[in-house]
């Protein structure tokens, strides 16, 4: 089998791959990765602690 026959076979392949898997369910995902995260930056910190701050003090 030369180079070009091995590639026809792998092309055949992937082909009936691609006919066999279900199709994935289209849902939008964000992949939040370590500073990309709007939870680390320091104006969302502050604003949870107030959000906490006034819950405590409106269950007083």
């Amino acid at each position: 089998m030369n180079k070009f026959e091995g590639i026809a076979m792998l092309k055949q392949q992937f082909k009936q791959l691609k006919i066999t898997t279900p199709p994935l369910k289209k849902v939008k995902r964000y992949k939040l990765k370590g500073c990309e995260d709007y939870r680390y930056s320091r104006g969302y910190q502050v604003a949870a602690k107030r959000a906490l701050a006034s819950r405590v003090d409106l269950l007083k």
